[in-house]
């Protein structure tokens, strides 16, 4: 009996012992999967948009494309290139992605000049210092008929609410616009790409907006699940370009940012880089 007891606990030791250093051995490869292949890495810059908009209320700089402005940008861009980003994702539908492609083939061999949009002063910039050969369009859009929270608000007593909310978002759109103004775009990207920001923004929908329904009438909830729907499926299309050993830079709408981070942070075959640390 006290052979078997000691054989017993002999093996379970043993088995302790071999799971110990497997796990120690799988913690030595974290960027590679189980199969000790490389797995892709991706960042995200959420951005504000350059150019007009049709959201609520946007920030506003209005010398984004005079000479202080202009240095500002490729200063921040040297510093992301740290990243060393295999593919820069853009925010463009995907039907589009031969039409902005032949405006980045332009642009490269200087044909083009950047506008004052977000998609041309940091993607295409971006992927030129890389010496990328494609810029890739990966946006997916559904009509979000913002308008029906509004009405529903009116009916239903809500209606104060609903303007104090728009306000609020006005205010903090005026407050952004008022720190650039004083400050360099750098400043305003190290705030801007930050957990704290990630939040508010994600409570836009899962605190203000789904709490605009009643009884049967989820008019709220249905906005807020469309706009997860559109980044599940934007999500979708970035991790087409997932492959093994690429670094992707997700270039797209801190709205969005604030969403997608938790998704690939979700997964297992994809590693998430944060943006911030090459902001410093």
């Amino acid at each position: 009996m006290r052979n078997t007891i000691l054989k017993i606990t002999s093996t379970i030791i043993i088995l302790t012992f071999l799971m110990i250093i497997m796990g120690s051995s799988a913690q030595t490869n974290p960027d590679k999967d189980a199969a000790g292949v490389p797995k892709p890495k991706i960042s995200i810059l959420g951005t504000f948009h350059f150019g007009t908009t049709g959201d609520v209320a946007a920030v506003k700089v209005e010398d984004i494309m005079g000479k202080r402005r202009q240095k500002e940008i490729r200063q921040m861009l040297t510093q992301i290139k740290e990243y060393k980003p295999t593919k820069v994702l853009v925010e463009v539908v995907r039907h589009k992605n031969k039409e902005y492609n032949q405006k980045y083939r332009n642009y490269l061999k200087g044909e083009f000049d950047l506008e004052k949009n977000e998609i041309y002063q940091l993607g295409f910039r971006m992927a030129g210092m890389m010496n990328h050969e494609s810029i890739y369009a990966i946006d997916y859009t559904l009509k979000q008929p913002f308008g029906e929270v509004q009405e529903f608000a009116e009916k239903h007593g809500m209606g104060e609410r609903f303007k104090s909310f728009v306000k609020s978002v006005r205010e903090r759109a005026k407050k952004k616009s008022e720190y650039i103004a004083n400050h360099t775009l750098m400043d305003y990207y190290r705030q801007l790409n930050t957990d704290t920001s990630d939040r508010w923004n994600r409570s836009l929908y899962l605190q203000e907006t789904l709490d605009y329904n009643h009884d049967t009438i989820y008019t709220g909830p249905k906005i807020a699940a469309m706009h997860y729907k559109r980044n599940i499926y934007i999500t979708a299309n970035v991790m087409r370009h997932a492959q093994p050993g690429e670094r992707l830079l997700l270039i797209i709408g801190s709205g969005h940012r604030s969403v997608m981070k938790h998704f690939f942070k979700t997964r297992k075959d994809i590693d998430y880089v944060e943006v911030n640390q090459f902001l410093e």
